[in-house]
C-alpha cells in the first residue's frame, strides 16, 4: 500500500472545516480508489505522532462499517496510539467508511474527541459522512 501525505495547502484548511462543523479537535481521512489507500490527511495530531501508521491503523478500524471506540487507551489495535492522544484527554474514536455517488469504496474518515466535546449531543454522523465524501470527492 503506497501512503502518499496529501501535502495541498487546502487540505489542513479543509479538515480544518471538517473539524470544527462536527465539533470535534481531531480528524483522520484516508482515501484512494477502491483497491489502495493512496492517501492519509490529519488535522489536529501533534507532529510527534508517526501520522501515517495511525491514520492506516484507523483506516483498518472505520473501513468495513462504521466504528465507535468509547476509550482508544484500552482498544488492543489502537493502543500503540493512545498515549499520545490520552494524554490530552483525546478517548474518544468514531469511523466510517466512505463511498462514492456510485457505491464505491473510496476511504474512511474517523474523529476523535474528549468526553466532553461529545456528551450531550454525540458525533453528527450524517454530516461527518457527507462532509468526508465531499473530502474525497474535491481530490478525485
Amino acid at each position: 500500500m503506497c501512503q502518499i501525505w496529501d501535502t495541498n495547502v487546502e487540505t489542513p484548511l479543509r479538515l480544518a472545516s471538517i473539524a470544527e462543523a462536527v465539533g470535534v479537535p481531531v480528524v483522520i481521512l484516508s482515501h484512494g480508489d477502491n483497491l489502495h489507500i493512496a492517501r492519509h490527511s490529519t488535522y489536529g495530531l501533534d507532529l510527534g505522532i508517526d501520522r501515517s501508521a495511525l491514520a492506516s491503523a484507523f483506516h483498518e478500524q472505520s473501513a468495513k462499517a462504521a466504528t465507535v471506540i468509547p476509550n482508544l487507551a484500552l482498544h488492543p489495535d489502537l493502543s500503540q496510539w493512545s498515549s499520545a492522544l490520552v494524554a490530552r484527554d483525546l478517548r474518544f474514536m468514531v469511523g466510517l467508511p466512505l463511498y462514492d455517488a456510485d457505491n464505491r469504496f473510496t476511504g474512511s474518515i474517523s474523529v476523535v474527541a474528549s468526553q466532553k466535546h461529545v456528551a450531550g449531543k454525540g458525533i453528527p454522523i450524517a454530516l461527518l459522512k457527507m462532509l468526508g465524501n465531499q473530502f474525497v470527492a474535491d481530490r478525485t
